[in-house]
């Protein structure tokens, strides 16, 4: 802005009039800029500029200062005075500036480099020398329309520099630019039609699904050094009594980011607040009236590892005193109009972007809107074109990476549906909870099971404005990824739709399960994702469609069709050789390799075909880190039958067996149990061996959507099993299916029928047997439990798996990396024990009845001690928090004691005796077995403190107030439920304590 100064108020004009007489770092003409001197950004053709003593590259000392002789001529001295800058700069930089009418100081006054031009009026009467000086500071200063009065004289400071805007309401940044922010990319203005460069502007912003062009964005993240912060001044001139701004994080990739929104009013903080990365934006209208400058400043304050966020702070609007049209703080609705235009039934993600997205993949990664259905992820073996990926993990800083994205539905829609599975084609697999929060409340809080079909959901939201769906992520080290597809928004409840409709690829009456479906959807063999190892499942996987690569069969064959599955026990002795010990002790790994407890219940009712009555409980990995295998197909609902081959690829026998000299039928075998699963279905079970002849069999399949190979772990990794020639037919299949499932005994095979099928019932045989398919009912949920001290585990390893016991005492071999990890077991065990023995036991309840002022009957209920004395629920919550801080801390602890196995392992080859080799070799492997049995003692009692914790929530969140009496922490008011005795006569609840 290059405004003219007028000079028909005064006879003289310094420096026009009146030059310096003696100056030090004075310069009277800015020949860069076409003017005079610049006065906070703000270009003044009539004026000066001071040097401060510790400004410039260098610091000099030397006090910028001018000195005028007045020749006691003159009265009054008018000026204008502000930071010689262009409008970039350090917000609390300054300096000290004077003025001296003979020596007495007239003008005393800090200028800081972030400051507005000022106006001032000082008394020069009869002065024969008028000294200005920059005493101390960075800054430069400048001195514009400076103009001396005489007595007699009236006079007059204009503000000449202000620019000429509109009446009534102005906007910040459109109309009155910011004359100062902070260099370095810090602030980036939002000028829409006006936009001409990336670098350093933005066209638009999106801010809570909005977009804005008009405003400031605020890019901040993490500094290794000091804190970061943005900030941009705009100069109200006292001429305005209200502004209004809109303020929320861009829609982006979340990174767990918090910053400080301040709004400084002349040097005073006016407001403040905190506002995290998925805030809904809000109206802010603040008093701002006789204000010279305004500040907005935000400071980042915390994320994680080097992450950040941009900060909008738009529609920045200043009202002149009367104007009538101000709005009204609080949460805006900025989608309100255009989603009440949206269908009753419509999908979500093409209409609705999210607003916060969070997780390891960026947003861009994760996000499917329906742009076309050739760009979609897979669920089940199902393709899927709208929807998100929920992506967790971990930093290498240790870091806990949740996942999440949400939604502004505007209060528009009042249920949702929609499909939720884990992402196909992944090599690792663990479950993890699904949730859904409703304005912040959680209201959806299921497993997603790794190995279960993709299942569909119907949830009410309430007419809610913020919709989320979040998981927390399970801590290991590789998580699998967990889908949401197929969201559709109901105005009332939901409705049969066809919104979404996959097509079923063509199926002919018989097929090769490969060529229809592909790789298997999940398919997992722990060996092959190990840490310890150079494996690729690449190398467990063919489809045929080239000779060059193929599996090579133990007698010479090579197939280039099929899939192979192998069970594995990782860290235990049986499958540490020399040489991998050496190689973990070296590289620090073991107690992160297989962490992940990945279960999945195949007893529940899933499909179309219900389930078999056996209440199957199978684990990928179980409590003693027993690794299952399994590949499942999704063979899209058409097929009645499959019939496929398996044979041993690759033998394995246990490296003590073969040291030790066990050579028994059963440890050479080393037999196996395969489970065939439709829908969640047990259709065939089937014993294997290393020295099986190849078996083929045909089951029934029910027109199942998956198919599912099943390997059990059991004491001794599995060798490797390849199936192949599988066949798909649609002709009805009437074999027999178990009316029960088998527990996997390892050490009792059925006899008499090496590689065949196992017992199912009262041994009735699946391998080609004509007899009426069983009754199939579908069988209830099957829940964890709590373990105890001596009980035996339930599962796939049956009931002859008994708990491994440890005896709590010193160990001496002699050996010291075999003693250390030992004694180290011991020292875990007893905290474990100490820790489950004090686990936290629901209290006891009181209730009492009362009936309120209309007549209704409510009951009053508290938890109480022991003493009968009321408990605080928050009290509570916090123990069993603790307790769970706890047990995650103890469970880290053995894991740091889990990696002291390979040194251990390495070190029996040291003891002197084949007597002390194979005492302390099966020590060793107990030992790791009763670790992770520590492990998962630990993790059912924090799930039982969770439980807890969310059944007391359950309690809060029903809690009600009536006629005048809140609910509290220690006495709840509930609602009676049709199973209480309610007694005749009832308390008042007015009167109720």
């Amino acid at each position: 802005m290059c405004i003219a100064v007028s000079g028909i108020f005064a006879q003289t004009s310094i420096p026009g009039a009146l030059k310096p007489v003696e100056s030090r770092k004075y310069r009277s003409e800015n020949s860069a800029n076409g003017c005079a001197a610049v006065i906070s950004g703000y270009k003044c053709m009539s004026g000066f500029s001071l040097g401060s003593p510790k400004g410039g590259l260098i610091a000099d000392g030397i006090k910028g200062s001018a000195t005028f002789d007045l020749k006691g001529a003159y009265d009054k001295c008018t000026f204008a005075v502000g930071p010689d800058v262009l409008g970039e700069g350090a917000l609390r930089d300054y300096s000290i500036v004077t003025a001296k009418a003979d020596g007495k100081i007239v003008f005393d006054e800090v200028i800081y480099e972030s400051d507005a031009p000022r106006f001032f009026t000082i008394d020069v009467k009869g002065a024969n020398q008028l000294v200005f000086t920059v005493v101390d500071g960075s800054v430069g200063i400048s001195f514009g329309n400076v103009k001396l009065w005489k007595a007699g004289q009236t006079p007059s400071n204009p503000n000449t520099l202000y620019p000429k805007l509109p009446a009534g309401k102005i906007q910040l940044v459109r109309d009155l630019p910011y004359y100062f922010t902070r260099p370095g990319g810090h602030v980036m203005p939002v000028l829409g039609d006006r936009f001409k460069t990336s670098m350093s502007e933005m066209k638009t912003i999106k801010v809570s699904g909005k977009e804005y062009d008009s405003g400031l964005a605020f890019p901040l993240s993490q500094a290794l050094i000091g804190k970061e912060s943005g900030y941009a001044c705009f100069w109200l001139g006292g001429r305005y009594e209200k502004v209004s701004f809109i303020a929320g994080p861009q829609d982006s990739q979340s990174s767990n980011t918090r910053v400080w929104l301040i709004v400084k009013a002349d040097n005073k903080t006016i407001y403040e607040e905190c506002i995290r990365q998925n805030d809904l934006s809000k109206q802010f209208v603040l008093d701002v009236k006789g204000v010279e400058k305004l500040a907005f400043i935000i400071e980042y304050r915390d994320s994680d590892f080097l992450g950040g966020m941009t900060l909008g702070v738009v529609d920045i609007n200043a009202y002149l005193a009367g104007y009538a049209a101000v709005p009204s703080a609080g949460i805006v609705n900025p989608n309100k109009d255009r989603i009440s235009k949206l269908p009753d039934v419509c999908p979500l993600m093409s209409n609705i972007r999210p607003f916060s997205v969070r997780g390891m993949s960026k947003a861009d990664q994760t996000l499917f809107e329906g742009e076309s259905r050739h760009y979609t992820f897979s669920m089940g073996g199902v393709k899927y074109w709208e929807g998100f990926l929920l992506t967790t993990g971990n930093t290498l800083l240790g870091d806990r990476i949740d996942s999440y994205a949400e939604f502004d539905l505007a209060g528009e829609y009042d249920w949702i549906s929609f499909d939720a599975g884990c992402l196909s084609k992944r090599s690792y697999m663990d479950d993890d909870n699904l949730l859904i929060y409703v304005d912040g409340e959680l209201v959806f809080d299921h497993k997603i099971y790794s190995t279960w079909p993709t299942q569909h959901y119907k949830v009410p939201v309430h007419k809610c404005r913020s919709l989320k769906f979040a998981r927390r992520g399970t801590g290991a080290q590789k998580q699998t990824v967990i889908g949401v597809g197929d969201i559709v928004l109901y105005r009332g409840e939901p409705v049969e739709n066809d919104i979404f409709v996959h097509e079923v690829p063509d199926c002919p009456y018989e097929t090769d399960l490969i060529d229809l479906c592909g790789k298997p959807y999940f398919h997992y063999n722990g060996r092959f994702v190990s840490d310890l190892t150079s494996f690729n499942m690449n190398d467990c996987f063919l489809d045929g469609s080239t000779i060059t690569r193929s599996f090579k069969m133990k007698d010479g064959r090579e197939l280039n069709k099929g899939f192979m599955l192998e069970t594995n026990i990782p860290l235990g002795l049986e499958n540490v050789t020399v040489m991998d010990a050496a190689f973990m002790l070296l590289t620090g790994v073991g107690a992160s390799v297989s962490s992940s407890d990945v279960a999945a219940y195949t007893g529940v009712s899933g499909g179309a075909s219900g389930t078999v009555n056996m209440g199957i409980f199978l684990l990928l990995n179980d409590q003693n880190q027993k690794q299952s295998a399994a590949a499942a197909f999704n063979t899209f609902g058409q097929y009645e039958s499959c019939t496929f081959t398996v044979e041993n690829m690759r033998e394995y026998m246990d490296e003590f067996d073969e040291v030790f000299g066990n050579r028994s039928a059963e440890a050479v075998r080393n037999p196996v149990k395969l489970n065939v699963i439709a829908d969640q279905v047990l259709v065939g079970e089937f014993w294997l061996d290393n020295k099986m002849a190849p078996l083929t069999v045909t089951v029934p399949i029910f027109r199942c959507r998956q198919l599912m190979f099943w390997l059990e772990c059991g004491d001794v990794r599995s060798g490797q099993y390849l199936f192949h020639d599988l066949k798909l037919s649609k002709a009805p299949c009437d074999i027999a299916i178990p009316d029960k499932y088998t527990p996997g005994n390892i050490g009792n095979p059925p006899s008499g029928r090496e590689g065949g099928a196992a017992s199912a019932g009262q041994g009735k045989t699946a391998v080609r047997e004509k007899a009426a398919p069983a009754e199939r009912v579908a069988a209830p949920v099957v829940s964890r439990q709590p373990e105890t001290k001596g009980r035996k585990k339930a599962g796939n390893a049956g009931d002859n798996d008994v708990r491994v016991e440890w005896e709590d005492k010193y160990y001496s071999s002699g050996v010291s990396a075999i003693d250390s990890y030992l004694n180290d077991v011991t020292k875990a065990s007893k905290a474990v024990k100490a820790y489950c023995e004090g686990a936290y036991e629901m209290p006891e309840s009181t209730r009492t009845f009362v009936r309120a002022a209309d007549g209704s009957v409510y009951k009053c209920f508290s938890f109480v001690g022991r003493s009968g004395a009321r408990l605080s629920i928050q009290d509570m919550i916090s123990t069993l928090e603790q307790r769970i801080s706890e047990g995650n801390s103890l469970k880290s602890d053995i894991g740091l004691k889990q990696a002291g196995v390979a040194s251990a392992s390495l070190g029996v080859t040291q003891l002197k005796t084949f007597q002390d080799m194979g005492l302390y070799g099966k020590l060793i492997k107990s030992a790791t077995r009763y670790m992770n049995q520590c492990k998962s003692d630990i993790s059912m009692s924090m799930e039982q403190s969770r439980a807890m914790i969310e059944a007391f929530e359950a309690y809060r969140s029903i809690a009600l107030d009536v006629d005048g009496k809140k609910s509290t922490d220690t006495v709840l008011i509930l609602p009676t439920e049709p199973s209480d005795e309610i007694p005749q006569v009832l308390q008042q609840l007015e009167y109720f304590n």
